[in-house]
């Protein structure tokens, strides 16, 4: 009988007791009429979620050859023959506007690819120059566009399709930015207690979101990050706070040329990342610093914290926007006495004759044999030494080894 509440495309006629009848998925070969197969590529992409007119823009290509040729070849006998399922593979890249048949393209650059093998991967990370000016159709600062990469190969095997762009990738939306840095903080290593007269290693991690490299600006100079105390919450160079470090940077990308799985929406998630930074982070360290101690309670009372780009010689995205920098610190930390700490003059190495290197003995030798009398174990461990059985005046052990 027939399993009519199924569709009639998975519709099996079996009896009902043995329900609907499973196939395994199954792929043609892409095979030439010559009876082997032929190379068939397709692309997919990662692009950086932002980008600017006339900056570097990157995106990683990921291009797979399909083609396997399982079938034995006449022509790749000869010594150093290669598969007729090789692909000679070039990307083109296209710039996208809108969508369906209205929408703009305009070719920004064809990517060499060189020799892709059967059945195998390359996944180069692409870096390319977008136009100083956005062409005709496409939007300025504030809108959005996508690229696309079709793969060309030479011998590849096509069947006719309705979408002319088969093995092609679009990337996610794109965010078009004005072409300047925007320098974000990310964490810092600066204990939440302090001290006055605490010794510690200062480190910030910061990261440039914009839609261009810190060097674009280089002559204004270099990057400058400070780590002050301050008797208050806000930085005001007037109330000449003390500087504890400095930290300077020449250079630094910006979230342009940094591939993003899944585009703006997973940046949050990319962030926490302590194994490898990314083209877009950094992390700046500064030498030992000591906290200064002040003659009163009162004066030894202040909060320390980071200010970026203290002098303003950083043209940002959002001042460009007329967004006014906030003077309060970053990550702000209270330092004041604390009578559950030592002072840093009663702090003293310990002599070594305190704690003494004891000497290594070696556990005695023997001999251990399985329980062939099947009699209620002793457990012996080390070998040599006794302990308690397994049932001790009522109470249970766990044995730990068996003689």
């Amino acid at each position: 009988m027939a399993s009519f509440d199924q569709s009639r495309r998975t519709r099996r006629f079996r009896p009902d007791s043995l329900g609907p009848e499973t196939l395994e998925n199954r792929e043609v070969m892409a095979a030439s009429a010559m009876g082997f197969s032929l190379p068939d590529v397709a692309v997919g992409n990662f692009a950086s979620p932002v980008a600017a007119w006339g900056q570097p823009f990157s995106f990683q290509l990921q291009a797979f050859n399909r083609g396997a040729s399982s079938q034995a070849e006449p022509l790749a006998q000869f010594p150093f023959a290669q598969s007729t399922a090789r692909a000679e593979t070039k990307a083109n890249v296209f710039l996208v506007a809108g969508h369906g048949p209205k929408q703009t393209r305009v070719l920004l650059d064809t990517v060499d690819l060189g020799t892709i093998a059967q059945n195998s991967m390359k996944a180069p990370e692409v870096t390319v120059t977008l136009p100083a000016t956005p062409p005709a159709g496409f939007p300025a600062a504030g809108g959005r566009f996508r690229i696309l990469v079709v793969p060309t190969v030479a011998n590849q095997i096509r069947l006719p399709s309705a979408f002319p762009n088969n093995g092609a990738s679009y990337s996610v939306p794109v965010k078009v930015l004005p072409a300047l840095p925007q320098i974000e903080f990310l964490g810092s290593n600066t204990p939440k207690n302090l001290v006055p007269g605490q010794v510690f290693l200062p480190e910030i991690k910061i990261a440039n979101v914009g839609g261009a490299n810190v060097n674009t600006q280089s002559a204004q100079g270099p990057l400058k990050v400070i780590l002050v105390a301050s008797a208050n919450l806000d930085y005001n160079p007037a109330d000449v706070p003390v500087t504890l470090a400095e930290f300077t940077i020449a250079d630094l990308a910006g979230l342009n040329t940094r591939p993003l799985a899944g585009g703006l929406q997973n940046l949050r998630a990319g962030r926490f990342n302590n194994l490898n930074l990314a083209a877009n982070q950094a992390t700046l360290t500064a030498s030992q610093i000591k906290l200064p101690v002040g003659a009163t309670p009162e004066e030894s009372t202040y909060y320390i914290g980071f200010v970026i780009d203290p002098d303003r010689t950083l043209t940002q995205i959002s001042d460009q926007a007329g967004i006014e920098r906030s003077p309060r610190l970053i990550a702000p930390r209270l330092v004041m006495p604390n009578s559950a700490y030592s002072t840093p003059e009663s702090i003293q190495l310990a002599s070594a004759d305190l704690f003494p290197n004891l000497p290594y003995k070696a556990t005695s030798a023997g001999v251990i044999t399985p329980n062939t009398a099947q009699v209620s174990p002793h457990v012996y461990y080390p070998p040599t030494m006794k302990i308690l059985p397994v049932n001790y005046r009522g109470i249970k052990y766990k044995p730990q080894g068996w003689i």
